[in-house]
């Protein structure tokens, strides 16, 4: 490596490290108070950056927001990403995410505030959240299906049904354990997988 490159990587990087340091307060911040009671100043507070600097890297406080909700969600998508090709393992999968979220109680804490104030249609978050569910339900009802047309459905289901219920369970259970961290978040979403689908 030259001495031009290390010249011209070096503020890159340092840029980089900064935007990342932003991102990681504002998930903090954002699941500590809420939207509403995260100020763009305590953000930067966090980091130790003056508060103008913020608008380097984001245009707004709601664009700050966007970009951590879908950060959150591609993480997500990495460890489950609900492939209608594999029907079974995508549902495997399912439970591979949600043992990941019982280990990183961050991601838990932002998602279950802020899909709580995105019920508000005013709330930035709000359009996001109504893709993302919608998004959500059709892709389970789809893999479901393929699950259905392979004998694994257990009886008594439909795939638009139980692809509710999954649903629900996710968000239902991850709040419960927030509040009570005894509660074991991660087995009780796989014994529920396990009525719903034949997943051995």
């Amino acid at each position: 490596m030259t001495e031009k490159t290390r010249k011209v990587r070096g503020p890159y990087a340092k840029s980089a490290e900064t935007r990342e340091s932003i991102m990681l307060a504002a998930y903090e911040i954002f699941g500590e108070v809420g939207y509403h009671g995260a100020t763009l100043k305590a953000i930067t507070d966090r980091v130790g950056v003056a508060q103008p600097l913020i608008f380097r890297y984001f245009k707004s406080k709601d664009e700050l927001l966007l970009s951590i909700l879908e950060r959150r969600d591609a993480k997500a998508v990495n460890i489950s990403p609900l492939d209608t090709n594999f029907p079974l393992e995508s549902m495997r999968a399912l439970c591979l995410l949600m043992k990941f979220n019982h280990e990183n109680r961050l991601d838990v804490v932002l998602h279950s505030m802020m899909a709580g104030e995105a019920i508000d249609p005013k709330h930035p978050g709000h359009d996001f959240f109504v893709r993302r569910y919608a998004f959500l339900l059709d892709r389970l009802t789809e893999l479901l299906s393929g699950c259905q047309a392979k004998g694994l459905l257990n009886p008594g289901w439909t795939p638009a049904h139980a692809a509710r219920i999954i649903t629900a369970a996710m968000d239902g259970l991850q709040t419960q354990w927030l509040i009570d961290p005894n509660e074991d978040l991660s087995g009780e979403f796989q014994a529920l997988m396990e009525i719903i689908v034949k997943l051995s």
